[in-house]
Parts: C-alpha cells; structure tokens; sequence
C-alpha cells in the first residue's frame, strides 16, 4: 500500500491509516456504484419491445443508421465517477474501481442485449437445433449482433473512456469486463453453426453471419484494440475464417450428395429428375450471393481451375462446375435404369434442357461461362440424335430403297405392313413420354418428321411410280398422317405444369 512507503509511521498510526483509508475507498465504491445505477431509459435501439414474459421472444429490427451513441449514465454522474476513480486510482484502488465499474455495467450489457432477444445457447444445443429454430436464432443474431457491435459495444468504450478519462489501463479493463462475456457469446453461437453439420440448407444462413462478420470487422479492430480485448479480436477473425471453411464444406458436401444419390427405379415418362431440380434451384438461388461466394473461395486452398478457357478462372466456378460435371455423371447413370433406349435419352433431353433454361436467367451462366452452355446445348442435340437411331432408325431401314429397287409387290406390302406396326407401337410406347419444354418438344417433332417423311415419301412415290394400281388397297397412311402422328407425340406434357 502506499502508506507503507511513508518514511518514520509507527505500526499503530499505519494500521489506523490503513484502515481509515479502507472505510474512505468502501464509501467511495459505494458511492460509485449508486452513480452508476443510476441509469436513464434504455434508447429505442435496444428497447422495441414491451416487457412483457407473455410475448414471444423478439428479433431487433434492421438497424439503417448506425451512428448512434447510447447515453446511459447522465451528464453530471458521469463527471462524479471520473473524480472517484482518480481518488481511486491514486490511492490504489484502480483495479478495484475497474472491477466495480464492470459488474455494473455487464448488467446494463445483458440486459440490452436480451431485450434484442437473444439468448445463450451452448455449443451442443445450437447443433442440435430443429432447423427452424436454428433459422430463427440465426436471424435473431445477425440482427442483434450488429445492433450490438455497431451501438452498444461503442457507446461502453466511449463511457468508460470519460469515466476513465487520463486512466487508459483502467478505462480499458473496466470496458473488457464489461463487455466480455457478451462477445464471447455471439461468437460460440457462430463458432457452433460453423462447426456443426455440412448440410447444404445451411449455406444461406452461414454466408450471411460470414458476410455480417465481415461487415463489422473493421469496428472490431477499432473498438476492441486494447490488451485485454486482444484476445477477443483472435477469436473473432477465427470465427469468420471457420464460417468461411464452412461455405467451402458445404459446397463439398452437396457434390457427395449428388454422388450418393444412386440410381433406383427410373422415372416415370423421362422427366426432370428432383435431383436436378434440387441441385440447379440450389446453385440458382446460390448465385446471387456469387459475389461474396467468389471471395470465400478464394480463399480456400481448392485449385482455380478453368470450366471456360476462354475466361478466367475462379475457385468458385471450378466448384460450380466440379458440381455440374457430377449431377451430369449422375444422369447419365440414372440414364441407364430405363430399359427402352429411347426413353432414356428423353430422360436426358429433359434434364439437360432443364438445367440449361435455369443457367440462361441466373449469374450461374456467368461463373460457367459460355464454352460450357454451348457444351450442354451440343449434348441435348446428340441425345436427340439417339433418340432418332435408337426409336425410328428400324422404321427408316425398313423403307429405305435398296440398288436393287423395291423388289416384289409382296415385298413391298410387307415392309409397309411392318410400318405401320412400328408406328402404331412406338405411338403406344411412347403415349406417357413427356417433353416438359414447349421448345424441345417442337424440336424433337420437327427433326422427327424431317429424319423420317423424306424417306417415306421417297418410298411411297416410287412404289405408286412401279407397281400403280396395285399399290390402291396397300398404303394405310399418308405422309400427312405419319406427320400427325409424330406430331401428336408427347402431347401430355401440354397438360402438365412445368416443373420450377
């Protein structure tokens, strides 16, 4: 104690010193605390609710003007704790004072912040959370903990700075105290959603507590520069750094998930596949956040492979396409379910037709580039191309007209005769078919009408040219029938909605 450096005190005069001086530095304490009490209202920033147990927990509103100062000790209060803590700090008592003035003031800190509804939960408890309620939590942080880093943690460095005024150690520990516990709250609760399950549900909300992180990190630095918080700002970049890894994870993760979805029962018709839908809404809806996306996986140690060569790389469109280049192996294989050939390559159609009018209207179009659209669009016409061979090739190869020219009229009835089996069986075959783009399905009806009507009709004029009026009771249909025919093919898909 600083009594005891004062040279020729007898013990007895030191001892009462000593005790005189401990009852001054209790009433002063006391007196400290009562002025600190001794708080206004809380401001509308941290108040939008009315106390009441009943209501449900609330969520703080959107914050547009950050440059608020919450006042919460008044003027003349404010003067009266810097005299008591110099009287404090100069007999000895600085961190004492510190100490009280942080007991107080982690009070006012909580309370605001549960007036912003947030709570505290443990590690295992944010984990193991329904996702709705995790959704809700997550909403109630990313709004309260910008509230909290941009106004409130502020305005307690401000106070503890007047209170403190000329006593820089003890004005940063007072606010450290105070204030502590609070941060290291909002950041376990993200330290645990980063470090929880890879779902890819989760990207949004986790790219968005990245993204708040982010926005607040230069405040963080600023607000939190002391010693005692240096710590708190590690903690803080760790955190961001782990919802970061988290986005990469979870882009991982939904490649597993496109290879662990094997192939069962075919679908019915050839449709789009759910697994594409899901995956190309997932990457559309994704690509909005493209941005902010590319940011965080550059940072990652994934290679920025070129999907474009023609445009420059990104590790995001390399995840991107890592991903496509997945789902497309997958659908290929799913491809191979279907026992009619036909059908599987309208299958494909379908789905590669799919995924190509979701790239058109997204940033998606973007980050592939392209060389890879018109990848996609040269795939659907080959599967086309298969169709064609693997559906109406035997019919054409039937009616085809040979160096040696029709043969006998015999021949010639029975080759038609197996024409309009054919036709009539790939009409039945194919009545549950479905081509759920309008512009496909007019595709694949005109390139089917001009792959096989030449040939027919080839057919058709030169047997009535060779045989004449034996031909009357053999042709069945026209080439204006077939046409119909053919054009009649995947008519139930019109009364279909397309899928989204």
């Amino acid at each position: 104690m600083l009594l005891r450096t004062i040279p020729n005190l007898s013990p007895s005069y030191l001892d009462h010193a000593e005790d005189l001086l401990q009852r001054s530095m209790s009433r002063l304490r006391s007196e400290f605390n009562y002025l600190l009490c001794d708080t206004l209202s809380s401001p509308a920033a941290l108040d939008d609710e009315p106390e009441d147990p009943d209501l449900p927990i609330p969520v703080a509103q959107p914050v547009q003007d950050f440059n608020v100062v919450i006042d919460a000790l008044p003027g003349g209060n404010i003067r009266d704790l810097g005299d008591i803590a110099k009287r404090m700090a100069a007999a000895g008592f600085g961190q004492e004072c510190a100490n009280a003035y942080s007991i107080s003031r982690k009070d006012f800190v909580e309370e605001s912040v549960s007036r912003l509804g947030v709570r505290v939960f443990s590690t295992s408890q944010v984990q193991n959370m329904e996702c709705s309620d995790l959704d809700l939590e997550i909403e109630r942080w990313n709004q309260a903990i910008k509230v909290v880093f941009h106004i409130l943690f502020p305005s307690e460095r401000r106070l503890s700075d007047r209170v403190f005024a000329g006593l820089a150690p003890i004005a940063d520990l007072g606010f450290a105290d105070a204030c502590r516990e609070t941060a290291v709250n909002f950041l376990r609760f993200a330290a645990a959603v980063a470090t929880g399950q890879r779902v890819p549900e989760k990207l949004f909300k986790v790219v968005r507590m990245y993204e708040t992180l982010k926005e607040l990190l230069p405040q963080i630095h600023v607000v939190f520069e002391d010693q005692y918080c240096e710590y708190l700002v590690e903690e803080y970049d760790l955190c961001w750094m782990n919802l970061g890894q988290a986005v990469r994870d979870i882009f991982v993760e939904l490649e597993n998930l496109v290879k662990r979805d094997l192939p069962n029962r075919p679908l019915p018709g050839g449709g789009v596949h759910p697994i594409t839908r899901y995956v190309i809404n997932y990457l559309h809806a994704a690509s909005f956040f493209w941005r902010i996306l590319q940011e965080i996986m550059e940072d990652s140690a994934v290679p920025a492979t070129s999907v474009d060569e023609l445009r420059p790389s990104s590790s995001l469109s390399a995840q991107i396409g890592w991903i496509m280049e997945r789902l497309n192996q997958n659908l290929e294989e799913k491809s191979r379910a279907y026992d009619n050939e036909a059908l599987s390559f309208v299958f494909l159609m379908n789905n590669g037709q799919y995924i190509v009018d979701k790239l058109g209207s997204s940033e998606l179009k973007m980050m592939l580039g392209n060389e890879w659209i018109r990848g996609q669009h040269s795939k659907i016409r080959q599967w086309l191309g298969m169709y064609h061979k693997r559906c109406w090739a035997k019919m054409i190869a039937l009616i085809q007209i040979s160096s040696e020219g029709l043969g006998s009229v015999l021949a010639v009835k029975s080759k038609l005769k197996y024409f309009n089996t054919y036709l009539q069986d790939i009409r039945t075959e194919q009545k549950g078919w479905v081509i759920l783009n309008d512009q496909l399905r007019d595709k694949i009806r005109s390139s089917t009408v001009d792959y096989v009507i030449p040939t027919y009709s080839s057919f058709l004029d030169r047997a009535r040219r060779e045989l004449g009026r034996r031909m009357d009771n053999t042709v069945k249909h026209s080439p204006d029938d077939v046409e119909a025919c053919i054009r009649e093919l995947f008519v139930v898909a019109t009364r279909q909605k397309p899928p989204r």
